[in-house]
């Protein structure tokens, strides 16, 4: 094997390996150095380079290199705040920073005081809730069946499918959560990326209540 089928077979593998990753941070830097190794390649012929191609995957190197860029800013250098790192890493790992906080925007921070109604039982909730701190007692006839916990979900069957609140829930104690005007997230949100990923974090976050739930309430 020639050292310039060392060159190609590295280039080969690492647009390969491009192919199937999910992660655009690492895609495209496997791209930038398959390219490089294909102009690599290219320089070791022996024969007469082919300054088309080489031109080209320059032009790969430079498209690429600058999403790279841009994927780093978005990724790296928005500074959020610990309350919303801690809701990005535990729901919205899938978003990058910078589209966390597009979906923060339609949030905003309240307080509901010990023994304070969020929601009662039969009403249609106008906002969904995310718990940053405290916790609640979700109540049905009376009797509290369920917690909610740090970074749980309230209210969050009606901005799925409109439901009316299946039961009341109630602060357990003082409480700060981000609240979302359903209608609002629903009608202004034009990020589709963003829209499946609330979908996804809901979808989790029900699975983790049903576990709970079924091994006896936390």
């Amino acid at each position: 094997m020639t050292n310039s089928d060392i060159y190609m077979n590295i280039a080969c593998t690492f647009l390969a390996l491009a192919f199937v990753m999910r992660n655009f941070l690492f895609l495209r830097i496997l791209s930038i150095f398959g390219s490089i190794f294909i102009i690599i390649y290219n320089l070791s012929l022996s024969t007469e380079t082919s300054s088309v191609q080489i031109n080209w995957e320059s032009a790969f190197i430079t498209i690429n290199s600058f999403h790279l860029f841009i994927i780093f800013k978005d990724t790296f250098l928005i500074k959020l705040t610990i309350e919303e790192k801690e809701i990005h890493q535990s729901l919205f790992s899938y978003l990058s920073p910078k589209q966390f906080l597009v979906l923060k925007q339609f949030g905003e921070w309240e307080i509901f005081e010990q023994n304070q109604i969020i929601i009662n039982e039969g009403d249609t909730p106008k906002k969904m809730y995310i718990l940053q701190n405290g916790s609640c007692q979700v109540i049905v006839n009376n009797k509290i069946v369920a917690k909610i916990n740090k970074h749980d979900f309230i209210c969050e069957m009606n901005y799925i499918s409109g439901e009316k609140a299946s039961a009341t829930v109630k602060a357990q104690d003082k409480t700060r959560v981000l609240s979302f005007d359903i209608n609002n997230l629903k009608n202004n949100l034009q990020d589709d990326t963003i829209s499946s990923a609330i979908i996804g974090a809901i979808g989790k976050n029900l699975a983790k209540k049903i576990k709970v739930q079924n091994l006896g309430y936390q």
